[in-house]
């Protein structure tokens, strides 16, 4: 998730909006304090620590909840409803790759491999119900997980719904010169 906080935030930067204004402002705290327990998640499964993969689900809709601050406080009706045509349409894709592969979703590995977080051979055990490796007999493979940060691998359909969040960080950047003007 971290990627689609700071991507938005480096593209203001680079189209000259004024980043400054988010030292002060309190909007976009509670997804950065969720970011922070998102994090040490991922650092504790890179430990070998698993008991938190149960908390994920809870952390996702405080995730959602945290992102209410900024849109209704700055306004950010529109973009909310991007943000929400965005995530609604990754459900739906990442709902047909999984109905087509027997409800599960098919995963490729690959910069994963190095770092550990996820490899062919615990996939092929089958420990996770919700996810198996890519084979050439998955259907829809377009639509699984193939796009590899390392820490986690990624369907385009779940880069639709994490596209939400960055969609609302940019916009609450936005917000900060209409303000001052």
């Amino acid at each position: 998730m971290l990627p689609f906080i700071l991507l938005p935030l480096l593209w203001a930067h680079i189209r000259r909006h004024p980043l400054r204004p988010l030292l002060k402002a309190w909007d976009l705290l509670p997804l950065l304090a969720i970011e922070l327990i998102h994090v040490f998640f991922q650092i504790s499964c890179f430990a070998g620590n698993t008991r938190w993969i149960g908390l994920g689900r809870y952390l996702q809709w405080a995730l959602l909840l945290s992102l209410l601050v900024p849109i209704l406080r700055r306004r950010l009706y529109k973009p909310a409803l991007w943000g929400a045509g965005c995530t609604i349409v990754g459900s739906l894709l990442n709902r047909v790759v999984m109905a087509a592969n027997g409800g599960q979703m098919p995963v490729w590995p690959t910069l994963s491999q190095w770092t550990g977080y996820c490899t062919r051979e615990t996939l092929s055990l089958g420990l996770d119900k919700v996810h198996i490796l890519m084979t050439e007999g998955a259907r829809l493979t377009f639509l699984g997980d193939y796009i590899d940060l390392g820490w986690c691998i990624l369907s385009p359909g779940d880069v639709l719904n994490h596209l939400f969040v960055s969609i609302i960080v940019y916009y609450t950047v936005l917000s900060f010169e209409r303000t001052e003007k």
